[in-house]
């Protein structure tokens, strides 16, 4: 099967919003500070055109450049566990279903001890 490429068009509108609100985002929190996008871009490891790209919302920009740019706003501790296990309450709901119903006890001679 061939590899699909990863653009605007062929994410689900919800991701490409967010994606887009997310990089919207960084770029108010970059003016609220008063920094330059090529200051910005220093302090996260990254270039000035990939900075421009994680402000617009590019969907085919790594997602290590947006945590990058969390990371040196000082914003990124809200970011760290976005799919935590202990949030993800229909996984929670599927994996209690696939448990066992009940426990069988040990076969052979019953024991009153306790």
């Amino acid at each position: 099967m061939p590899k699909q490429k990863l653009s605007a068009k062929t994410l689900p509108t919800a991701v490409a919003l967010g994606i887009q609100r997310f990089g919207r985002n960084i770029a108010r929190a970059r003016k609220r500070r008063g920094l330059k996008q090529v200051e910005l871009a220093a302090k996260a490891g990254i270039s000035k055109v990939t900075m421009q790209a994680v402000e617009r919302g590019a969907s085919t920009t790594g997602i290590g450049a947006y945590f990058a740019c969390a990371w040196a706003l000082g914003i990124f501790d809200e970011l760290a566990n976005p799919v935590a296990p202990e949030r993800d309450e229909e996984g929670k709901a599927f994996e209690a279903r696939l448990a066992p119903k009940r426990v069988r006890g040990r076969t052979g001679e019953l024991n009153d001890d306790f």
